[in-house]
């Protein structure tokens, strides 16, 4: 498991931000009050960022986010399934996140004055966050956050517009919205591109860094398989589900162990499973499931390996209204599997059967003795 904090992506975004502001101060002259609200409106960014994408924690074994698209399905549930305390907190959490943006962006530009320019422009900002999300995988995504945080912007800007009214008598109030409003050239969400590139540019290497660091490269597998059994050597070495099994022998060449990796990015693996050595001779099998979360949706991979002194050519795996054949390779240890979607938790948790046959097609799985468990 890997957990950033935000610490690091704010520092950087501040280093970058501070210099671009002076700069455009002094390319384009600035007024102390619309700088101002520009800061505030930095801040309050970066609160939401921090709270909707950080602490980003990759369970690298189960790096999966949920997702909902179905509208005011998430709020119905809220309301039903949990308390009152916690509902309320979650829907007026999500109303609250991008509701400043519903007087910030108004004050600093006059073409956002007016409902639809601002709204589907707080649409994209949630949407964005949403796709983000969905991008690191760490975080569930719903079409009801975009809702809620559309929906507390538009209560923001009718209470900017109501006071803009009640303020036309007051040539200072007019003043000062004439003094801070814009109409900036290009779209005002690109306004702030480069400080954002630029801090992305930054912060995501340092980040990948990581994970690569905590993962292992396809040749790093073997050395961390042999390093956890020493003495061991890698005698077979088979791929499925995303997975990479390899077979390892003990040194005193009495057993068999098996370790398996989930590739977890294009090339780099997390280690599942590290199993003991059995005692092993002749055709022999053994099988098993590879970590899974029934909650978020995932598919397990079985999984079947061993010696194959008898030659066989396929295994057939047999399940509850499941059967599944898989090509052995033409060398002494194998290691198969497939993906699948259970029924019901239960469905993996009942011993698979497993049929063993040759090119011909006839049945030899009386040659193959399971593995003592």
């Amino acid at each position: 498991m890997i957990t950033f904090e935000a610490t690091r992506l704010i520092v950087v975004a501040v280093a970058v931000w501070i210099p671009w502001r002076i700069l455009t101060w002094r390319l384009k002259g600035g007024d102390p009050f619309r700088e101002a609200v520009v800061a505030i409106l930095f801040g309050w960014m970066l609160v939401v960022v921090r709270y909707t994408l950080f602490p980003l924690v990759i369970v690298l074994y189960d790096w999966r986010g949920r997702g909902s698209l179905v509208p005011f399905a998430s709020i119905a549930q809220l309301i039903r399934e949990t308390n009152a305390a916690v509902a309320v907190e979650n829907i007026a959490g999500n109303l609250l996140l991008l509701a400043p943006l519903g007087i910030l962006l108004p004050l600093l530009f006059t073409e956002l004055r007016r409902p639809w320019p601002l709204i589907w422009r707080v649409a994209a900002v949630s949407a964005a966050i949403e796709v983000i999300q969905l991008i690191t995988r760490a975080r569930s995504v719903d079409i009801d956050d975009v809702i809620l945080n559309v929906a507390g912007a538009a209560i923001a800007f009718g209470i900017f517009r109501a006071v803009a009214r009640l303020s036309r008598g007051s040539r200072r109030a007019v003043a000062l919205l004439d003094r801070l409003g814009a109409e900036p050239r290009r779209e005002p969400l690109l306004l702030a591109a480069v400080p954002v590139l630029l801090t992305a540019a930054i912060v995501v290497p340092l980040m990948y860094s990581t994970v690569v660091s905590a993962t292992l490269g396809d040749a790093g597998i073997e050395t961390d398989a042999t390093t956890a059994l020493p003495g061991a050597t890698v005698v077979g070495r088979g791929e499925a589900g995303g997975h990479a099994f390899l077979i390892l022998r003990t040194a005193d060449e009495g057993g068999l162990a098996l370790a398996a990796y989930k590739e977890v990015l294009p090339g780099r693996y997390t280690w599942v499973v590290r199993g003991e050595p059995v005692p092993w001779g002749g055709s022999q099998y053994d099988w098993g499931i590879t970590t899974f979360n029934v909650a978020k949706g995932e598919r397990p991979t079985v999984y079947v390996w061993g010696s194959n002194e008898s030659d066989a050519a396929t295994v057939v795996v047999r399940g509850e209204e499941l059967t599944e054949r898989l090509s052995l390779p033409d060398a002494p240890y194998f290691a198969v599997g497939f993906r699948f979607t259970p029924d019901e938790l239960t469905e993996v948790l009942e011993p698979f059967e497993f049929e063993f046959l040759d090119d011909a097609g006839v049945d030899i799985t009386d040659e193959f003795v399971p593995a003592a468990r």
